[in-house]
């Protein structure tokens, strides 16, 4: 039986999350796919509290503690790995270039 870890929404996670959401809201002109956009996005959270390692290594920061996750392929769910959680630091395009830990 494997442990679990805590998964925890920075608030940095949780400011870049709502203002996708906002976004997608504004230019689809549409609460249920915003809505609907934002169920992916924590989907892809959820496995984290078991599989923390199953994403992988954000290729800019290149430490095997720093993962992404790929939603829709399009989102970058990025987080961080620790004994006894999985901190959720940003939501960002994958178009998007990150160049340090302080950018995301």
């Amino acid at each position: 039986m494997s442990s679990q870890i805590a998964v925890i929404w920075t608030m940095r996670g949780r400011r870049r999350f709502r203002d996708r959401q906002n976004w997608i809201e504004q230019e689809s002109c549409s609460h249920e796919i915003a809505l609907a956009w934002g169920a992916r996005i924590l989907d892809a959270t959820r496995h984290l509290s078991d599989f923390p390692d199953s994403g992988r290594v954000v290729p800019e920061i290149n430490r095997v503690n720093i993962r992404e996750v790929i939603v829709d392929g399009e989102y970058r769910v990025i987080y961080k790995v620790s004994r006894a959680s999985c901190d959720i630091l940003s939501v960002r395009r994958v178009r998007e270039r990150i160049t340090s830990l302080r950018s995301l």
